[in-house]
């Protein structure tokens, strides 16, 4: 048995998708024998003892620091590895510890730490962040902590955990590189929630932030269009229509038919019970670095319920649609896929069925081999 500190910027147990990935694969780990400890941020805790927050989630324990706020506060956060460290002193002795998009320079700190310790350190590696659109303040501060990360920390790692096969191409010349996409835990009873009732009709779904990856003014556009010609109704999850709007200035209130339903945020078991409603999840974004180097975890419970995708050929996506029946991949524009989903959807209304295909117990071998 070994014992693993996980740390990162995931907020347990469910407030963000990294929560969902790092306790899907620690439940890999576990179930291999291996013990696992959290460390992540709260928006809640302002305590900065570590050792003072902690607590129990699904069974493990986790401490958490104080998500930044100010300037002085992000200094800190970007650059001190003082907590991690103060766990694995106190609370080990540990075997080994995974950083989930671990910030850079406490990154290589750490990294050296665990060098005079004996302790292996890994990377969870789901995003090549971009600064496009940012200030240039950002602009230098990000894109400084993902340079140094992406192409110097984490080529000096004993192993790295790649989301994607994109990658772990990148990363072909270092040791111990395995691929694991966004994973679900099958057995979790969120994914027995009733389905949400959303009418007669073609119901598509999305769900995600404006001012993100996804491209939510062309969904409506697109959608738009297809509906003058059918009975179909276009769900929008994680964003009012205020939001849209302000996001998306090339539309005006009247641009958005009446069969867009902007749904607000929602807890993530009420999300799933109106992906599990619909007949079609849209997953469109453009094909960058960002874009294939991720994963959108939106595919991953797409398949995982039934229900079926449109999505562009980003990241390993195609790689993905070929092992479900449900995936159809943007060939031509996305009008005329979902056009023609529109109109073989009410014909072909099936019977859903769960799949495990991104079941963590399905990639438990891939978690075990990274730390040996």
């Amino acid at each position: 048995m070994k014992k693993i500190l996980y740390i990162g910027g995931f907020e347990l147990p469910d407030k963000n998708a990294a929560a969902h990935r790092v306790l899907a694969i620690a439940k890999g780990l576990r179930d291999s024998g291996n013990e696992v400890v959290f460390m992540g941020v709260s928006k809640d805790n302002r305590e900065t003892d570590v050792l003072k927050t902690k607590s129990e989630v699904q069974g493990f324990i986790t401490y958490s620091v104080p998500y930044p706020q100010g300037n002085s506060d992000w200094v800190k956060y970007l650059t001190d590895p003082k907590p991690a460290e103060k766990l694995m002193k106190v609370c080990g002795p540990f075997d080994g510890v995974i950083c989930y998009n671990y910030q850079a320079v406490a990154f290589d700190r750490l990294r050296k730490f665990c060098r005079a310790n004996k302790i292996k350190i890994y990377s969870d590696c789901t995003e090549w962040y971009n600064t496009n659109g940012a200030s240039l303040p950002f602009k230098i501060l990000k894109g400084f902590d993902t340079w140094y990360r992406m192409t110097v920390v984490q080529k000096k790692l004993d192993g790295i955990i790649a989301i994607s096969n994109y990658l772990k191409n990148y990363y072909k010349s270092c040791k111990n590189v395995v691929v694991i996409p966004p994973l679900v835990d099958f057995c979790e009873e969120k994914w027995s929630v009733e389905a949400e009732n959303l009418g007669e009709g073609v119901n598509f779904i999305y769900s995600g932030q404006p001012g993100k990856k996804d491209k939510i003014g062309e969904i409506v556009t697109a959608f738009s269009k297809v509906a003058e010609n059918g009975n179909c109704k276009l769900f929008v999850v994680g964003i009012n229509k205020e939001q849209f709007l302000k996001s998306n200035p090339q539309f005006t209130a009247a641009d958005v038919p009446e069969s867009v339903a902007f749904l607000g945020r929602v807890p993530h078991e009420q999300s799933i019970a109106y992906l599990k409603g619909a007949d079609c999840s849209l997953i469109i974004r453009d094909s960058t670095r960002t874009n294939n180097a991720g994963f959108p975890t939106k595919f991953a419970e797409a398949v995982t319920v039934g229900v079926d995708v449109i999505a562009t050929d980003i990241s390993d996506l195609k790689i993905y649609s070929k092992k479900s029946n449900n995936v159809m991949i943007v060939e031509e524009t996305l009008e005329e896929t979902m056009a023609k989903f529109a109109s073989v959807m009410p014909r072909e209304k099936k019977e859903r069925k769960l799949c495990d295909l991104f079941d963590y117990r399905k990639w438990t071998k891939n978690i075990e081999a990274l730390i040996g």
